[in-house]
């Protein structure tokens, strides 16, 4: 399996990558859209409204001849969390490092 929705793939398979930092401008359509049309992977994050930073675009196109007809591509863009936010992540990550566990 190749992800969480059990996409098939073959030894053929090849996947190309391209992160963009973009001006908001630039993805002001494409986040709109996703709000309408998308759920936020990991129940997503709080964001401010406001935020007109720089945003992080990952495009990707995946090939593989032993199972799609032909290639595909599709495009995520990610905003930046809000504060509040990031400061709950940050504490969740240091309960969660000082409390893992080793196995042998």
């Amino acid at each position: 399996m190749l992800d969480v929705y059990g996409t098939p793939f073959t030894g053929k398979l090849h996947v190309v990558e391209r992160y963009r930092l973009v001006d908001y401008d630039e993805a002001k359509d494409d986040l709109i859209r996703l709000e309408k049309e998308h759920f936020r992977a990991g129940g997503g994050g709080d964001f401010h409204p406001n935020d007109r930073r720089k945003v992080l675009q990952l495009q990707f196109t995946v090939e593989d001849d032993g199972v799609f007809t032909m290639p595909w591509t599709a495009k995520i863009t990610y905003r930046r969390a809000a504060a509040s936010t990031q400061r709950s992540r940050l504490r969740t990550s240091r309960i969660s490092s000082c409390c893992s566990f080793a196995t042998d």
